[in-house]
Formats: C-alpha cells, sequence, structure tokens
C-alpha cells in the first residue's frame, strides 16, 4: 500500500461577504474613527500616546488611510530632550525608527519654532523649550496627513480643535528616518539634524545648516529684535 503523505490544508476563500465586511471597516477607520484619533491625539497630544488609549488605534488608521504628504516637503521638528540627548543617531546613513507618529511644522512656523527655540513657547506637549531641531524632507510620498487643520475639517470632525501652526503635518509610525547630515552646535546653536523620510528605503542628502539661520532669525523675532512675519498670539502645539 502506498502512503500519501500530508497535504496542506488550503486556506479557504473568503466569501464576497467577508471581503465586504473588511472593506467596510477600513472604510469606518479612514473616514470616522482614524480621524477622531487624530483629533484626540491634537487635543491631548501628552497621554494619546498610550498604548491603553490610541496608539494601536492611530497605527491601524496610517496602514489604511489614502492620506499622504508630498514627496520634496519640507518640515521641521523640535526632537524632545530624550531624542536629542540619546535616541536619535548623529551618523549619517544611521537610521532612527521612533515607531510613533511625529508632528512637524512647516517654514511658515520659522517665527514660532525660533521662539521654542528661546524657551518662549509652550508647545502643549510638555516641551517648554527646544533642545535642538531637525529639518525633515519627505524623500517619497508619506502615509500621513499634510496639515492637520485642513483634515480635520474636511473629515467634518465635531468639536475639533485647531494646531496653532499655519502647517503642522503628522507623519505615520512606521516613518523612517535616515540621517543625511548632523551638526552637533555650540555656543547657543542647537544641535541640528537633516533627516530624510521614507515610507520603505531610501537615500538622500541635503545642506545640514542651510535652514538654521531662518530659524535663529525666528528666535530674535520672538524678542522683538526681527520681524519676519505678523505676530500670532496664538500659543502653538508642537508635539
Amino acid at each position: 500500500m502506498r502512503i500519501i503523505p500530508d497535504r496542506p490544508t488550503m486556506p479557504a476563500l473568503e466569501t464576497s461577504a467577508t471581503q465586504a465586511a473588511r472593506q467596510a471597516a477600513i472604510e469606518r477607520m479612514r473616514n470616522s474613527y482614524g480621524p477622531k484619533i487624530i483629533e484626540e491625539y491634537l487635543r491631548r497630544p501628552t497621554t494619546a500616546y498610550f498604548d491603553a488609549l490610541n496608539r494601536d488605534n492611530m497605527q491601524r488608521f496610517f496602514d489604511v488611510t489614502n492620506e499622504r504628504i508630498p514627496k520634496g516637503t519640507e518640515m521641521y521638528r523640535a526632537p524632545s530632550s530624550g531624542e536629542v540627548m540619546d535616541r536619535l543617531p548623529r551618523n549619517p546613513g544611521d537610521v532612527y525608527l521612533p515607531k510613533r507618529i511625529q508632528s512637524t511644522a512647516g517654514s511658515a512656523d520659522l517665527q514660532m519654532l525660533g521662539e521654542l527655540l528661546e524657551g518662549r513657547l509652550n508647545t502643549g506637549g510638555n516641551q517648554q523649550k527646544a533642545p535642538g531641531i531637525a529639518k525633515i524632507t519627505a524623500m517619497q510620498n508619506l502615509p500621513g496627513i499634510y496639515d492637520i487643520n485642513e483634515f480635520l475639517e474636511r473629515m467634518n470632525v465635531p468639536d475639533r480643535s485647531r494646531s496653532s501652526f499655519n502647517i503642522e503635518s503628522v507623519l505615520g509610525p512606521r516613518t523612517r528616518y535616515v540621517v543625511q547630515g548632523f551638526n552637533p552646535g555650540a555656543n547657543g546653536v542647537p544641535p541640528t539634524w537633516n533627516l530624510g523620510a521614507y515610507a520603505n528605503m531610501g537615500l538622500g542628502a541635503a545642506n545640514i545648516l542651510g535652514f538654521l539661520p531662518a530659524l535663529m532669525q525666528g528666535g530674535q523675532a520672538a524678542q522683538g529684535k526681527l520681524n519676519l512675519m505678523p505676530s500670532d498670539p496664538t500659543i502653538g502645539q508642537m508635539r
């Protein structure tokens, strides 16, 4: 008698009803649950990261969203003290994977970032003074929200909060950041990073100090030494 080896059981094909249910769940995350999660993050930046609250759901949202930050977008972020002192790598080519969403400001917000460098801005995320600055360039289209205010308005989130930055972007938690340049800073100049942001893999290069003069001018503007743009009395929230 010939013994026929056991064959692996083929997985059952999904029914059309199962596929429809999955697609409906994705659409609810994209258009309802996800926007509410992002609004919660904007409203309560110090608690929205907690695993017991929104962190896993944030991941699910950015896994399915069609929102993208366009390739070539230049963004600016004030890293936390822990990132500046320990977690952010400093060698060109090193990769940083924070595994959490990151909010950034745009070039129109240099004055507010200058205030943060000077310790004159409460970010809403327990950060009153920036110990360093990172310029982040999208090296490809990235899962993320380019303008959180426009997004929440477009999604019609009720009773929504509003970022005080002109353009606050939110990058998805799977974003990979590659160090393109680093300057340790000295004599009152903060350490600065140039980071290339990727959804997958890639290479890039940029001038590490090309943006720093504008940031320092923003700090001078906050002290009344320079007027870059009309003053905004609203307190910003860099998370």
